[in-house]
């Protein structure tokens, strides 16, 4: 096969890659809330950006976790998404039908990838509590060790071990910056580094 033959079939070949990652990004663009959305739409439009320009922790990890530092003076929304590497304790705070100040309430699939939230609007649900369990992220070594119930480690009662917390320095969550007035317009800063909402950090995005 001559050298140029090889050469067109590289270029052709990068073409078609650039041209599907364009495509892939338009679509997923075009189809984002726009306006003054509903705090959902803002979810949406987060998760939906976040899978599609987060490849590397897309394809390592299956459950991410948002969190909602909004605070209700600010013109913006403040979203954050970090993959979740630890499992999620239930304690007897979190009861069915509690409404919890961390626990997840809410969750969405996209594309196979489970995102999980805090919703202050919901109570916590068998439902929630099942697809957390399904996917192997719920613990109830915290709730036994509260109610004494021991038996299952040992029959001399000994306090269980609680499950470990991670901590990576390494891994990035993104801060997600969105006009209130106009959902479709956001910043975003991605960095291991925890921000709060009146950080000077985080960008600053024109809502006008």
């Amino acid at each position: 096969m001559a050298v140029v033959d090889i050469l067109f079939k590289i270029k052709y070949k990068l073409i078609y890659i650039l041209l599907c990652v364009y495509c892939s990004c338009s679509t997923y663009k075009n189809s984002l809330a726009s306006g003054n959305g509903t705090k959902k739409q803002v979810i949406d439009n987060v998760i939906a950006d976040y899978y599609h320009t987060n490849g590397k922790e897309i394809k390592k990890y299956n459950v991410f976790s948002l969190s909602d530092k909004t605070e209700d003076q600010k013109l913006v929304y403040h979203i954050t998404v970090i993959p979740q590497e630890n499992v999620y304790s239930v304690t007897k705070n979190d009861s069915l039908g509690a409404f919890s100040k961390g626990f997840p309430t809410n969750y969405e699939y996209y594309k196979g990838k489970l995102f999980v939230w805090n919703d202050t609007e919901r109570h916590i649900t068998s439902e929630i509590l099942n697809v957390l369990k399904n996917h192997n992220m719920l613990d109830s070594t915290q709730l036994k060790y509260e109610l004494g119930i021991y038996d299952e480690w040992n029959p001399e009662k000994e306090s269980p071990e609680l499950p470990l917390f991670k901590i990576n320095d390494f891994l990035e969550g993104v801060n997600y910056v969105v006009c209130k007035n106009n959902i479709s317009i956001y910043k975003k800063l991605k960095t291991s580094e925890y921000i709060p909402s009146r950080s000077n950090k985080l960008p600053e995005v024109d809502c006008n």
